[in-house]
C-alpha cells in the first residue's frame, strides 16, 4: 500500500528512500531572505489555494503560510546540507495527534496538503510511503519529498545560510535510554512488558 499526494499517483524516481532525513518542524529563523523565499512560493499558488488552505477558521491555530514557511526551511536547511538528501514526513492522521512529534510546535495535519499543494505545482518530488502489512510493519516506510529543479532555483538566490537558522523555543528534548541486554542481546524485562533501562 502507498501514499501518494492527490493528482499525483506516480512515484519519483529522482528520490532515494535510503537517502533521507525525519521532517524538522522545530527549525525556524527570521532572516528576510527566508521570508522573501516564502512569499515567492505563497505568492506563486494560485488564490483559490489560498483560499481551501486557510478555510473558514482563518483566525483559529497555525495559518498555512506559516506551515509552508516551516516546511521550506526545513527544505533548504537539507538541501544547504547534503542537495541529495530527501526529507521523510508521515502522512497519517496518526501521527500528528497533539502528543507527538509533528504536533509539538502546532504544525497541523493540514502541512500534508501543503505538501500536495507543492508537488502538483512542480515544487516538489514526492516518493510515495509504504505500509508493510505482511511483517508487523518492518518494512513500512514514510512517504519522501524532495526539493524539484523548480524550487531549487529558489533555493540558489537564497542569501540565508545555516547561521540564520535555530531551533524553535519550544523544541522537543529527547532523552536517551540505555536498555539492559543479555548475552544474546535481547533486551532484559523487568516482569511484564517493562523493559529495564537508565538514562543516558
Amino acid at each position: 500500500m502507498t501514499d501518494t499526494p492527490k493528482n499525483n499517483p506516480i512515484s519519483n524516481a529522482q528520490i532515494d528512500p535510503d537517502h533521507s532525513k525525519p521532517l524538522d518542524v522545530q527549525t525556524w529563523s527570521d532572516h528576510p531572505e527566508v521570508s522573501r523565499l516564502v512569499d515567492n512560493v505563497w505568492n506563486a499558488l494560485p488564490e483559490a489555494i489560498h483560499q481551501s488552505l486557510t478555510g473558514r477558521s482563518n483566525n483559529k491555530g497555525t495559518t498555512p503560510k506559516r506551515i509552508l514557511k516551516v516546511l521550506l526551511i526545513d527544505l533548504y536547511v537539507t538541501w544547504l546540507e547534503d542537495p541529495d538528501l530527501s526529507i521523510g514526513i508521515a502522512r497519517s492522521d496518526g501521527a500528528w495527534r497533539p502528543t507527538l512529534r509533528y504536533n509539538a510546535t502546532y504544525i497541523p495535519k493540514k502541512l500534508n496538503d501543503v505538501v500536495d499543494h507543492l508537488v502538483e505545482h512542480g515544487f516538489l518530488l514526492f516518493l510515495g510511503g509504504s505500509n508493510d502489512r505482511q511483517h508487523g510493519g518492518r518494512f513500512s516506510r514514510t512517504s519522501r519529498i524532495k526539493p524539484s529543479d523548480k524550487l531549487h532555483r529558489l533555493f540558489i538566490d537564497c542569501q540565508a545560510s545555516e547561521f540564520d537558522f535555530s531551533k524553535h523555543e519550544e523544541t522537543e528534548t529527547i532523552i536517551l535510554n540505555e536498555f539492559d541486554v543479555d548475552a544474546d542481546g535481547n533486551v532484559i524485562r523487568n516482569g511484564g512488558r517493562r523493559k529495564k533501562k537508565k538514562v543516558v
